[in-house]
Formats: structure tokens, C-alpha cells, sequence
């Protein structure tokens, strides 16, 4: 789905060149299911709603917001693939192809018929003539109302059907008419502005003519939780006015599910006919151990017997084991330490929740088929409910545990590998959680995404840049001020101050001017600090403190400082102080929510040389 509710144009099949129709005949055929993803076009740089009043590159569309490609997402008949049409995007400054994305499997038919009855009610709303018409000071009522059910219809998967695998590529298909090849960075990170991910990205070299991409999942789902919610973006990094005005043609854009195939089905047991175990989840409170932890405590508590014995051969089969159970979270820890069944269990899920929410977070944690999980638990109430939200589980009472091993259900074919599975799932939680923490894996990423950062001397010519980024930037904003030129243009001409302006490029390609700088010179206290949200979390804001400590150190100042206003939306990016070992130090008001951060200079400064930085061209 795209966004055609909102001012777009058409283009009829006889004006399109043939070539490009006849490309987009090339859809695998080996696929069963897509996902719906309604594609809208967004700037790279928003802050909206205040940006609609401050920034010069505004354009209104009929539902008020920015109109950032030339002419809309425009429309080509005449395609022979499942959703009936290709896309004709022109891209202006900042302009990027974006979509709040879910795995949703929706069957080839389903999918066109969805596709077929969106578009039926995008062009009723694109033709309601209430552009000038505000509503609670919002225009174009019925492209809001037909945007939110386009929402509704992909993120609630209701014309999704069940589906055990995840899907196994992202499908990219785009044709580039220009006699150059166009360079597009795809993105895909979380949708939460306030959660950490590292993002997954890769640099689309787009050739002249057809283009077809299958982004394994595999790869996606190391640098990104597929399991919230989480955005896809292709953006062309157009930057200069003279640039606008790239062109490409886009035809599916989705999650593929390929059909089964001989070398990719489950093996399945001869007695069931349904794949074999691979997780079994335990229940504790009379299933692992007799007793109730609460009640008893882990003094009194004792296995049941055997367990153990059926645990560890489990394991060595290749069936991973894990914990669903209403308990404390540290004292069921605790006794399963104590019994020597800690490590065994992967990704307990242990608290007051219903034990149905936990075994499917299992599964996703798990990422395998509903299919191939089974749960063991002593209350028929408990079995139930986790069927009720789990239906293709297997539940077994909790006496039948010394029977599990002769099941055949729990017999699967065994290889070499097979009892290094848990290994294998161990390693990659300590990948997430050294990601999550900012350390090795994720700095090693960092360094791999060869960033640049060109650190320079602001003069009048670069005010334009300047001030996009005092009207946009929110997130990144330390002080919070809004300069206007001429206050800028002041503040470049008085000796007291020094500016610096930040330019970054990284091996995905130019991100142009991302940071904006003011210095105190006499107070040797920087004032103002602002940086594009596309360089969020990447150690931009690190680098650049680092050298200018480094710069001022080399004056012979003995400490320097920083103004940090505090606010919801910049408290993320404040962390950097600590990080950079400043020392905060209130105002005297309470009320007041503005901090100086101070730091000796004669101290060594932290860098964690991630970044390559260069000043005014030349590598510091």
C-alpha cells in the first residue's frame, strides 16, 4: 500500500516505456505469503508540527503535512505483479521512501484483494475536496481517516494467516531509469524514538534498469528486534537543491514467504505427522520440583525424580528447555541455580503474567514454529490458557515427564550439532545483550560502518544548513534555542564565540551537515549543541566532545563546560556527559531544569576511537 490518499498523480500504462512494465513481470513464484506495509513519504529531518512554520523547505499537502517527493507518490497502471501497480517516486531534499513495518503473512490472493480494495478507497479520499477544511486544526479529514485504517489493516494483521516460519527475505524491486547508478540506504530500525537498537542498514547501488533485492531475514534480525515495532526507510540521501528530482520506479516492497519446499520442511514424526520438539518449557511449582517455592521455601523444595536426567538427555537431542512460571523472578532463579538447572533454562519467563503471553514470547525469542514448542505444567487450568493463545503448542501433564524421552514427538533426527544447540542459543544472547550495552559487538559495528566526521569553521555560506537544523532538531537539541539568521550570522562575526559545523559519511553514504556547535571562548564553555537525529547512537556526540576537549586542551585551559537544558525529548542524548565523564552541577533554582557540566582538562580525555575525525580536512 502507498500513500495515494493524499495529492498524488497517475501515470496510464501508455505512457510508461514498456521496459519498465515488462521488468516488474519478474516476481518470484515461489512465494506464498507477503506482508502489507502501507509506504508513506517522510522527511529524514522532521520536527514536526514546528517545522511547518519554521522551515523553508515546507510544502504543504492536502492533509498539511510535508510534501517531500515532487508531485506525491505518483501511480503506474499496467503491472503484473500481485498488488496491480508500480510506484513512481521523484525525491526531493530529505525525502525518503518510509513505512511503519510487521511480519504479517497475508496469502498472494488475499493480498490482492486487499491491495485492490485500498486502492478503491484511496482515490474516494484523495478526491474529498476538504484541503482547506481543519478539523481540531488538522485539514484533509478523510486523508487522515483513510491514512489510520490503512494503519489499522497492516499492523493488526487481520487479513494475516497463521503461519509457523518467519518470513525469508525482504523483497526490494525498483527500477532506475537514469543512465547512473543511484545509491539508497536502507534502514531498518525500531519505530520507538526513546529505544535502543543498533539498526540494520545497507547501501542499495541501484543500476540503470531493473533491480531486484532479497535481504535475508537472517540478517535483518541480528541488528534489529523484529519483534516490536520497528520502520523500514529508503533514502537516496538527496542533500543539494540541484539534486532534486531523482526518479525510481517501485514495485513490491515487502516480506516474501517462499513455499515449503523438500529442502526446507520440518521432519516430522511418523505417529503425529507434526515436526519434532525443539523447545519443551517447564512449569516449576509442582512440575520441576514437588512443592510451592512461596510457600515451602528452597529449603524444603525437592525435584522431582529423575528430572534432571530427562533434562540433560533432552539437551543432548537437540531440545532446548526453558521456564514459564508464576513465581518471584529472583527466588525461581535462585533455586534453579541451586538445583544446577540454571543454565539450561534459556529465556525464563518467570513473573505474574499469564503463562499464554510467555510461552509466546517464547516462541518469538525462540524464533521458531508454534508448532515445535511443547509445555509441560501439573494445573489443567494453566495448560488450557496456553493453548488458548498457543493453540498448535503440545501440553503434557506434569506426571508424564518420565515419559517424554520414549515419545516420538521427542526423538528427532540427531546430527554432530545437535548437542551444541543450547550452546549455540547461549552465544547469541550474550550477542543482544553486549549490543544492548553498548559494548564489543555493537563498537565492532561501528567501526565497520566507517564513520566520518568532518569537523569545520561555519562562515555566512553554510547559514542555510544552520538553520534546518535549529528549526528541526528537537531530540539532539542541548540548549533548546531557536536562533533566527541574523542572531546566528552575529554570533559568527563576534571574536568571544567559536562555531563549528559538523559534516558525516559513513560507507552507506553522505549524511551531509549533521551538528552545530557554539563555543564560549572566553568562559571556554560550550553553549549551544545540536545534531541530526539520523546520527542518534552512532558516537557522533562522542567524537565530537572528545575533540573538543582536545581542542581546548590544547589553549592551556584547565577545565571546560557544557550547558545542558534538560528536557523529555534530549534526555537520551544528555547521557553523553556521563559517558564522557563530565561532573554535573545544578543551578541553584530547583525548579530550573538547566545544568552545567564541567570536566578537567588536564585529565586524559575518553575516546573510544571509533570515529575518524577531521578538522576543517585534516585527521586530528
Amino acid at each position: 500500500m502507498y500513500e495515494f490518499e493524499v495529492d498524488h498523480g497517475s501515470q496510464k500504462e501508455s505512457d510508461t516505456p514498456q521496459e519498465i512494465l515488462e521488468s516488474f513481470t519478474q516476481f518470484p513464484s515461489d512465494t506464498e505469503a507477503l506482508s502489507i506495509l502501507p509506504w508513506e513519504e517522510h522527511c529524514t529531518e522532521c520536527a514536526m508540527p514546528m517545522c511547518y512554520s519554521t522551515c523553508n523547505l515546507y510544502e504543504a499537502r492536502k492533509d498539511g503535512k510535508c510534501r517531500r517527493f515532487v508531485g506525491g507518490i505518483v501511480s503506474v497502471s499496467g503491472a503484473k505483479n500481485p498488488q496491480g501497480y508500480l510506484t513512481r517516486v521523484s525525491f526531493k531534499r530529505w525525502g525518503q521512501l518510509m513505512a511503519y513495518a510487521n511480519l504479517h503473512p497475508v496469502p498472494i490472493q488475499r493480498f490482492k484483494w486487499v491491495e485492490t480494495a485500498v486502492r478503491v478507497i484511496d482515490e474516494i479520499a484523495a478526491h474529498i475536496p476538504d484541503r482547506h477544511l481543519a478539523i481540531r486544526g488538522r485539514r484533509g479529514f478523510s486523508s487522515r481517516m483513510q491514512r489510520r485504517l490503512k494503519q489499522f489493516v497492516a499492523g493488526s494483521g487481520v487479513f494475516a494467516t497463521s503461519h509457523d516460519a518467519p518470513p525469508t527475505y525482504l523483497l526490494i524491486e525498483v527500477f532506475n531509469p537514469n543512465d547512473f547508478v543511484v545509491k539508497v540506504t536502507l534502514t531498518l530500525n525500531s519505530s520507538d524514538a526513546n529505544a535502543y537498537n543498533a539498526g540494520y542498514q545497507q547501501l542499495l547501488a541501484i543500476e540503470k534498469g531493473f533491480n531486484q533485492f532479497k535481504i535475508a531475514l537472517a540478517d535483518i534480525s541480528q541488528r534489529v528486534n523484529l519483534q516490536e515495532k520497528f520502520g523500514i526507510s529508503l533514502n537516496p540521501n538527496i542533500l543539494d537543491e540541484k539534486d532534486e528530482g531523482l526518479t525510481l520506479y517501485f514495485g513490491m516492497l515487502t516480506f516474501a514467504w517462499e513455499k515449503p519446499s523438500a529442502s526446507n520442511v520440518q521432519p516430522t514424526t511418523e505417529s503425529t505427522g507434526k515436526p519434532h520438539v525443539k523447545v519443551l518449557v517447564w512449569d516449576l511449582d509442582n512440575t520441576l520440583w514437588d512443592g510451592v517455592l512461596l510457600e515451602v521455601g528452597l529449603d524444603k523444595l525437592k525435584l522431582k525424580p529423575g528430572i534432571i536426567d530427562v533434562i540433560k538427555e533432552l539437551d543432548k537431542r537437540g531440545i532446548l528447555n526453558s521456564v514459564a512460571s508464576k513465581n518471584n523472578y529472583d527466588d525461581a532463579i535462585l533455586a534453579l541455580q541451586h538445583f544446577g538447572l540454571s543454565e539450561y533454562m534459556l529465556y525464563p519467563q518467570i513473573g505474574w503474567e499469564q503463562k499464554g503471553l510467555y510461552v509466546r514470547e517464547l516462541i518469538n525469542r525462540f524464533n521458531v514454529g508454534q508448532n515445535t514448542f511443547a509445555f509441560i505444567d501439573d494445573q489443567p487450568f494453566e495448560r488450557d490458557e496456553v493453548l488458548s493463545l498457543n493453540p498448535q503448542v503440545r501440553a503434557y501433564d506434569a506426571t508424564e515427564y518420565n515419559s517424554l524421552l520414549s515419545l516420538p514427538d521427542f526423538n528427532p533426527p540427531l546430527s554432530l550439532e545437535s548437542h551444541l544447540r543450547r550452546e549455540f542459543y547461549s552465544l547469541d544472547i550474550q550477542r543482544k545483550e553486549a549490543m544492548t550495552s553498548f559494548d564489543g559487538e555493537y563498537f565492532s559495528f561501528l567501526k565497520d560502518c566507517q564513520i566520518k566526521l568532518n569537523i569545520y569553521t561555519p562562515t555566512i555560506e553554510n547559514i542555510d544548513r544552520i538553520m534546518e537544523l535549529v528549526q528541526r532538531t528537537n531530540q539532539l537539541n542541548f540548549s533548546g534555542n531557536k536562533y533566527t539568521p541574523e542572531e546566528i550570522i552575529a554570533i559568527l562575526e563576534q571574536d568571544k564565540y567559536e562555531a563549528f559545523c559538523l559534516d558525516c559519511e559513513d560507507k552507506y553514504g553522505q549524511y551531509g551537515t549533521v551538528g552545530f556547535a557554539i563555543v564560549n571562548k572566553e568562559k571556554f564553555q560550550l553553549i549551544d549543541l545540536m545534531f541530526s537525529c539520523r546520527v542518534q547512537s552512532k558516537r557522533v556526540e562522542h567524537a565530537f566532545l572528545a575533540f573538543l576537549l582536545n581542542h581546548y586542551k590544547s589553549s592551556a585551559a584547565n577545565e571546560f563546560s557544557a550547558v545542558y537544558i534538560k528536557t523529555s525529548r534530549n534526555m537520551k542524548a544528555g547521557l553523553v556527559f556521563d559517558d564522557m565523564k563530565f561532573i554535573e552541577q545544578k543551578l541553584d533554582s530547583e525548579t530550573s531544569s538547566e545544568s552545567i557540566y564541567k570536566i578537567d582538562l588536564t585529565a586524559e580525555v575518553p575516546n573510544d576511537n571509533i570515529i575518524t575525525v577531521l578538522w576543517n580536512g585534516k585527521i586530528c
